[in-house]
């Protein structure tokens, strides 16, 4: 999210537009992803991943929407994500090669995290 407000402020359509639909794409994934931890909560009624074992011979099709919402969450192409992180970037990048700003490295160093985090 740290790329909607960057996104906001470089003030062109491309900032605008990614960080709308980076808004849009990350409230349904986010939505997506805590509503599938609380089916396995209601499967399986522990939050302690060591004892969810082998879920994929249990929840085939579960497990793979689960994987596809961390790719979307991760900003994987393909994905809403991806098209509205490449838009926000493409609007930061214009707005600081104009004032040559050292902002982008923390950019890159939040996406790294996002990812990092996520897998």
């Amino acid at each position: 999210m740290h790329l909607v407000l960057y996104a906001l402020f470089s003030f062109n359509l491309k900032g605008i537009i990614g960080s709308i639909l980076l808004m849009l794409s990350h409230g349904l994934t986010s939505a997506g992803l805590f509503f599938s931890l609380g089916i396995l909560y209601d499967r399986f009624l522990t939050r302690n991943i060591y004892l969810i074992k082998n879920i994929v011979m249990f929840m085939p099709i579960f497990t793979t929407l689960l994987f596809i919402l961390i790719l979307s969450n991760t900003g994987f192409p393909g994905t809403i994500s991806f098209i509205s992180e490449l838009l926000c970037l493409t609007g930061i990048f214009l707005k600081i090669f104009s004032i040559k700003s050292i902002a982008i490295y923390f950019i890159f160093l939040g996406l790294v995290i996002n990812t990092y985090y996520n897998f």
